[in-house]
């Protein structure tokens, strides 16, 4: 079995590239690619940079080049449901992305083609088991994560997406990566650190908090897995 670890930026990975043993890098499409052990899994983690194409290039390479059994994106995302708060655990059940609007031809906004539906499943069970670790470490959620290629500070959309998708997050990645993967039938969740509430605060000043949980979630998920 091999897990494959998604994530945007460089820090989102930081400390799981870290954690790899016998650790090998490939460069492929400008994006680094790191394979090694960790608890006797053998995982590869993708720094995909940020955006939806940058995501799922880097989705399909870790499926297509490295034939991971399953997907897991994790980073920081901004919250939509009001009772989320910094720090916070976003897990995703289903994922839309809402800037794809084809409505004009009568389709739902954020219908995808292909996959043919908008909101988007995620693997259940590994959606439960990354809920359950999580609970240790403070308040998780479980729900919609809705993407777009846009940094979301506007108090509008975000009601707009809790409104009409009952989402409970957003981010520029996760609907992206899920697309990929339900296109391809490889089981797939993501886990998001709350690090803003879509409202004028900076999210850096919460970054390094909010990717210590993930870190140790992810690794108690392996553990988890092995056991």
């Amino acid at each position: 079995m091999s897990i494959g670890i998604i994530g945007a930026m460089d820090i989102e990975i930081k400390k799981l590239k870290e954690r790899l043993e016998n650790i090998t890098v490939e460069k492929i499409a400008s994006m680094n690619f790191y394979t090694g052990m960790i608890d006797k899994t053998e995982v590869v983690i993708c720094n995909c940079f940020e955006g939806k194409v940058n995501a799922a290039v880097g989705a399909e390479l870790l499926i297509s080049k490295f034939n991971v059994s399953c997907i897991i994106n994790i980073g920081v995302a901004g919250a939509v449901e009001e009772d989320l708060n910094i720090c916070d655990i976003a897990i995703a059940t289903s994922t839309v992305e809402f800037d794809l609007d084809t409505t004009i031809l009568g389709y739902d906004l954020g219908y995808v083609f292909g996959v043919n539906k908008v909101n988007m499943e995620c693997d259940k069970t590994i959606s439960k088991k990354l809920y359950d670790i999580s609970n240790k470490y403070g308040r998780a959620t479980l729900g919609t994560i809705a993407s777009s290629d846009k940094f979301i500070s506007d108090e509008n959309i975000k009601d707009m997406l809790n409104y009409k998708f009952n989402a409970i997050a957003v981010d520029m990645e996760t609907a992206s990566i899920c697309h990929v993967c339900n296109l391809n039938s490889i089981p797939f969740s993501a886990i998001r650190a709350i690090s803003d509430t879509c409202s004028n605060m900076e999210y850096r000043e919460f970054l390094n908090i909010a990717l210590d949980k993930l870190d140790k979630i992810i690794c108690d998920y392996i553990k988890l897995i092995n056991a």
